[in-house]
């Protein structure tokens, strides 16, 4: 079993569309929410009108799968992801998909079905409407900062090895319980968590078969916090690593033309 766990912070509406969009691709999967926002009146009015199980969080009298867990406010994205992944865990699920509550999904996901997980144990996937891609080779140069090195996606292949991509993916699920994302954290945790990934001995491929589009409206209380959290990160990651910035990009301008 697959699991999709979708992340939300202080947007509802757009987890509204995503979850809308994704359950007709659902098939026997399960569907985890993490919210770190607020539980209002009309998001239970719309969890209870699609079934999913925000009252007695009962696994085992859920049969569609579908679960929403709230968390405590602004807990950070890695918390949410490490709690739902847990959660996943606890559900049996062998796969988890990361998505958000940004992401408008299509039949395209159905191709999950065909990745064979032979020498890989994460599979990135492709987001339309998305400024760059993060698809590419990942390595720290000490004392000063990542490095990513964008791949050349006019090769037109339909894997390619890679160290780190988007925050779309599918990925085992033991893998992300045993190298979780660094809840101190609670943005910029994109690629510390891509290089401990690789660091623990795993790997990963991104492939252009599966694709979702981005949504990017922000409310006001989400961007203000959203900003404050990545200066926080920035320099947490300068502290933790020693290093004077925080990712250097090499083949920049092919990655923007590419998306």
């Amino acid at each position: 079993m697959t699991t999709f766990l979708i992340t939300t912070f202080l947007r509802d509406e757009l987890l509204y569309k995503s979850i809308e969009s994704l359950l007709p691709y659902l098939g026997d999967n399960a569907v985890i929410i993490v919210d770190q926002g607020h539980l209002t009146e009309e998001k239970e009015q719309w969890l209870d009108k699609h079934n999913f199980d925000a009252i007695n969080y009962s696994r085992k009298n859920n049969p569609q799968k579908r679960f929403y867990y709230q968390v405590p406010y602004d807990s950070g994205l890695s918390f949410c992801r490490n709690y739902g992944i847990q959660m996943a865990k606890e559900l049996g699920s062998e796969y988890v998909v990361i998505g958000s509550d940004s992401f408008l999904f299509n039949e395209t996901i159905g191709a999950i079905t065909s990745l064979t997980f032979d020498g890989y144990d994460l599979a990135g996937f492709e987001l339309d409407n998305c400024t760059c891609g993060w698809e590419g080779k990942l390595n720290l140069i000490e004392g000063e900062a990542f490095e990513l090195d964008f791949i050349d996606k006019s090769k037109k292949k339909l894997y390619y090895n890679v160290d780190i991509c988007r925050n779309f993916f599918i990925a085992k699920t033991d893998s992300l319980f045993n190298s979780p994302w660094d809840n101190n954290l609670k943005l910029q945790e994109h690629e510390l968590f891509f290089y401990n990934y690789k660091k623990n001995g795993y790997k990963c491929i991104w492939t252009p078969i599966i694709v979702a589009e981005k949504l990017t409206e922000r409310p006001n209380e989400y961007s203000s916090l959203r900003q404050k959290n990545i200066n926080d990160g920035r320099k947490y990651l300068q502290k933790l690593l020693g290093i004077k910035k925080w990712v250097i990009y090499k083949n920049l301008d092919r990655a923007k033309e590419q998306n």
